[in-house]
């Protein structure tokens, strides 16, 4: 079987989901492409790994996972357009746990979003309703499909993954945070069991908005 698809790089054991949050760890330096020796536009091929298609549950899953991914997204999608999207298809009340990376610089989503269903016997109709959907409510080509998520599964596993998590920090806006539900309704995140840090795109973004002075010599 195949096993559970992680986002590249690391991704989706980071605090804070950003395109370049990898290049904030130690020992970790974005991976850079060699230069092609093929004029422009000749003999160019997409760098990166190719994630091999998942073959949809026939039922409920023998180890009882129930948390998916939804993968390939439209970048303008919003958490709000994707609940939506869910519930119109007809599992209302069936989750209860969605997150939707957003990038904060971008305000555009990562492409790729987290559901837990509330039992295994729900993943099967999930799965057949969502892999190889495009009837988006905005103009995309894109196709979705769907994978397990790993290495967190479970309603539990995620809230114990974010609720200490920056993501969950007051300064960072609603729509970027993750979501858990009962009978369809949204309830209260659990309260974090230490301090949380506020998110380090913060200091970035100050640091954008107000370089430092250069020390300038007088000629």
């Amino acid at each position: 079987s195949s096993s559970p698809w992680t986002a590249p790089g690391g991704l989706q054991d980071l605090d804070l989901p950003l395109n370049g949050a990898a290049a904030e760890l130690p020992g970790r330096e974005p991976k850079i492409a060699p230069m092609s020796k093929n004029p422009p536009g000749v003999g160019i091929k997409r760098v990166g790994k190719v994630e091999p298609k998942e073959v949809a549950p026939a039922g409920p899953d023998p180890q009882g996972r129930t948390t998916v991914m939804l993968r390939n997204l439209p970048n303008n999608y919003t958490r709000d357009m994707l609940l939506e999207l869910i519930d119109s298809m007809g599992f209302r009340g069936q989750y209860d746990f969605l997150y939707l990376p957003i990038d904060f610089q971008t305000h555009a989503c990562l492409g790729y979003a987290f559901v837990n269903l509330v039992d295994p016997g729900v993943v099967p109709s999930f799965w057949r309703s969502f892999d190889g959907f495009s009837n988006w409510s905005l103009p995309s080509k894109k196709v979705c499909y769907i994978s397990w998520s790993g290495p967190h599964q479970g309603l539990e596993a995620h809230i114990e993954r974010y609720r200490n998590s920056p993501v969950m920090h007051g300064e960072v806006g609603d729509e970027c945070k993750p979501l858990i539900f009962r009978e369809g309704v949204r309830v209260e995140f659990p309260v974090p069991t230490k301090s949380i840090r506020p998110p380090r795109v913060r200091k970035r973004l100050e640091t954008a908005a107000n370089p430092p002075r250069a020390n300038v010599k007088s000629q």
